[in-house]
């Protein structure tokens, strides 16, 4: 999956045939990458600097961990019952996504 920002959108989502958000939108695009049916469509989820978006592996997932890459740089590993917050960030007038794991 990508995760991006508005700011991202145009190069991140848009190369997995995801949708370009306006980059002033407080949101984020949620895009599948070589999806198996066409029933996984993107998600435009609502993101601010103050609710985060909390990402999870579930209980009944195949996988026990999944890599996790920021900008293509692998960061770390998310394993089961750990948590992913996203919230937005703002720098100089642009929107950035900021992760806390």
């Amino acid at each position: 999956m990508i995760f991006a920002s508005a700011t991202g959108s145009s190069g991140h989502s848009l190369s997995a045939n995801g949708p370009i958000l306006h980059p002033t939108l407080d949101c984020g695009v949620l895009n599948f990458l070589a999806p198996r049916t066409l029933a996984f469509r993107p998600l435009i989820l609502p993101i601010s600097r103050d609710q985060p978006l909390l990402m999870r592996l579930t209980d009944s997932s195949k996988a026990d961990e999944v890599d996790i890459h920021l900008d293509g740089v692998s960061v770390g590993k998310l394993k089961k019952q750990e948590i992913i917050k996203v919230f937005l960030s703002i720098i100089k007038g642009f929107y950035f996504l900021r992760f806390i794991v």
